[in-house]
């Protein structure tokens, strides 16, 4: 099977968050019994109009002009113009950027069957908060493109479950994120340490954490690191933890740092305050054994309450000790079913047999009827 990959960015691209990291990971294990190629922007990269190997998968690096979070590539047009006809399947990920728009058209002009991955854009909540209008204005033009997908693809059921009803989910699949353990991984001293990983923006719920935080008991370290997405939001926080010198606020992290930090803090925090797709960060803690504290409002939560493998959190409300205490009187037990979760649900080649299995489905439909 011939598999086009089409996404906004790719890897190594890593400030834009965990999707990077899971669609990355899932090319790489369809890769084992199918032939995969990318095509991307250059956004979050050095690479401009260079063509790359990432785990022996062809990588187009297009440029992309303008705001990264639209990525306007029209070298893309190009490409498809050229290659579209050779691939059986096309795999299309985000909504909110020229390559969703592009792909889409030249999918149903050239008849290819496409699946697309929203991670978390289709999501209600997200397009009521911010630019509603404008947003509101963009699906309507694109819902017919959208609805045309072959299927599509969500990590979680809070993720289709929260998606906006102007998208049409008769056929559709909830096939979790992969995630892999790190090949070269040193046993660590775990430290007491409560650990937030990921992009300081305002709906991740930081500001409340470090509220929570100042009220705990216990001789706890808090880390914070990521990117910062809102600067603004950075200040506020930065001035609040300023008056506590156990909380550490670290910079964006490398794969290696991530893994040094996760594996040796004593717990994983993830305190979303608005629905997101996934929390893939939460996948990743749980496959290097750490427990997590997780929102209610993150899709992965539901595959963590259903193996009892960390402590689910109301966001707007909760005790960060209470939490802390019931991580430590199961500390054993939560890493046990964290190890189950991770092999049965979020295992990358099970995850890639799944979605190969969708791919052949959705392809013999789609050229019978054609």
């Amino acid at each position: 099977m011939k598999i086009l990959s089409i996404a906004p960015s790719y890897f190594p691209a890593t400030k834009f968050g965990g999707p990077i990291f899971s669609t990355k990971l899932l090319n790489k294990y369809l890769s084992n019994n199918n032939i995969v190629e990318v095509v991307t922007s250059s956004a979050g990269t050095k690479f401009r109009n260079n063509i790359k190997y990432i785990d022996n998968i062809k990588v187009n690096y297009l440029p992309s002009y303008g705001p990264d979070n639209f990525t306007y590539s029209p070298g893309l047009i190009l490409y498809l113009l050229k290659n579209i006809k050779k691939f059986d399947i096309v795999q299309i990920n985000a909504i909110w950027n020229f390559h969703f728009i592009i792909g889409a058209i030249f999918c149903i002009v050239y008849k290819k069957p496409f699946e697309t991955y929203p991670k978390g854009s289709l999501d209600k909540n997200a397009i009521y908060s911010k630019n509603k209008n404008l947003k509101l204005i963009y699906l309507r033009l694109l819902r017919k493109l959208i609805n045309k997908s072959s299927l599509i693809v969500y990590s979680s059921r809070i993720e289709k479950n929260n998606s906006i009803k102007l998208i049409n989910n008769k056929f559709c699949e909830i096939i979790a994120n992969p995630v892999e353990k790190p090949k070269k991984t040193k046993s660590t001293v775990r430290q007491k340490t409560i650990l937030y990983l990921g992009r300081i923006a305002k709906n991740k719920g930081i500001f409340e954490l470090i509220n929570n935080f100042n009220k705990t008991t216990n001789n706890y370290k808090l880390i914070i690191a990521g990117s910062v997405e809102d600067s603004k939001y950075f200040e506020m926080i930065s001035n609040t933890a300023r008056s506590n010198n156990q909380i550490i606020i670290l910079g964006n992290q490398n794969s290696i740092n991530k893994t040094k930090l996760i594996k040796s803090c004593f717990c994983l925090i993830l305190p979303s305050k608005v629905f997101e797709n996934f929390g893939n960060v939460v996948a990743e803690s749980l496959v290097l054994n750490t427990p997590v504290i997780v929102s209610s409002r993150a899709g992965v939560s539901e595959y963590v309450y259903k193996y009892r493998a960390g402590v689910i959190i109301n966001p707007s409300k909760y005790d960060l000790n209470t939490c802390l205490i019931n991580i430590k009187n199961n500390y054993k037990l939560l890493q046990e079913n964290g190890r189950l979760l991770v092999q049965t649900e979020f295992y990358p080649d099970n995850i890639a047999k799944a979605t190969n299995r969708t791919y052949i489905k959705v392809m013999n439909k789609f050229y019978i009827n054609k």
